[in-house]
């Protein structure tokens, strides 16, 4: 036990987080990425790039690790077993908990090559080719809908071990996937405008990964609006107008989701999620975990045990 909470503050810094475009060129004969071979990937702790594609990724978490997932400007905690769906497009990146690291298996595939005889407008048809009028997870826990995280395993599987009849059993499946992930998309505002939510999101995406990078220090505003070349005060309206939050808003969001990821990996003190999650005594993070989920991390911990 620590004799005290108060802590120094974490120094800010200026990260050089990697902000990627990944486009793959498939063919009809190689229509994804793992194909004859297996992927399995530890991701880092550390928040240090988002990048995005022009290709669905599909990916497997089996064991029961935990961590988190960035996907645009979210923080997901993750506890597997679990499975994740980026469309292209999506800027996300992984991260590992430092006591229970993460072992994902993702597959890249292109889902038009991957589905020759599926009727095109069909596709067309379904919520997840415009998903960014929806909201959905993109990251779904095995218990919260076991088919799904069936049929993407199998997917995998099959892209991996390359038998008898895999492409017919990939066309079946991951039309299937992508049907009943689209079933779980509800609608959006008619009133946001895709474009300029996408310019929004470019203004202030240097203030979000130093946010993300960061969350367990002291950060200020005006080092965020500098960052980003705004005034505090533009830097509030777009973060308003991005994603509902102020800029402070946004950090304490981060922090609690990230102490979310850390609460289901069971192995970490709540004192010692606290300090890393930036809130220098246990009480102001009680107060902040029970402002934001109603409940205190103690009862939130017991609650999700339960679930599962």
């Amino acid at each position: 036990m620590k004799n005290s909470m108060q802590k120094t503050p974490k120094t800010v810094q200026n990260p050089s987080i990697h902000i990627g475009n990944e486009f793959k060129a498939f063919t009809s004969d190689n229509f994804c990425e793992p194909y004859g071979w297996k992927w399995v990937t530890t991701p880092s702790t550390k928040f240090e790039f988002m990048h995005n594609h022009n290709f669905v990724e599909l990916g497997l978490l089996e064991s029961e690790s935990s961590g988190v997932f960035n996907v645009d400007d979210d923080v997901i905690p993750v506890k597997g077993p679990a499975v994740s769906i980026i469309y292209g497009g999506q800027f996300h990146s992984a991260q590992s908990n430092p006591d229970t690291p993460c072992k994902w298996r993702f597959l890249y595939i292109d889902e038009n090559l991957a589905m020759p005889n599926v009727d095109k407008n069909h596709l067309k048809s379904l919520r997840y080719s415009s998903y960014y009028n929806y909201d959905f997870k993109s990251v779904i826990s095995k218990s919260e809908n076991e088919l799904l995280y069936s049929l993407i395993k199998d997917v995998i599987y099959q892209c991996t071990n390359k038998g008898k009849s895999h492409k017919k059993i990939i066309e079946g499946e991951l039309l299937s996937i992508l049907t009943l992930h689209s079933s779980t998309m509800t609608r959006v505002s008619e009133n946001l405008n895709k474009i300029e939510e996408a310019e929004t999101f470019a203004k202030i995406q240097p203030a979000i990964n130093m946010i993300n990078a960061n969350f367990g220090s002291d950060i200020k505003i005006p080092e965020l609006a500098k960052l980003c070349f705004l005034s505090e005060s533009s830097l509030r309206r777009l973060f308003i107008a991005f994603c509902g939050l102020s800029p402070d808003g946004y950090l304490h969001k981060v922090r609690m989701n990230v102490a979310c990821a850390r609460l289901l990996s069971g192995n970490t003190n709540i004192i010692d999620i606290a300090i890393e999650c930036g809130y220098p005594t246990l009480s102001s993070f009680n107060r902040q975990f029970k402002k934001t989920f109603g409940i205190s991390p103690t009862q939130w911990k017991k609650e999700r045990a339960l679930q599962e």
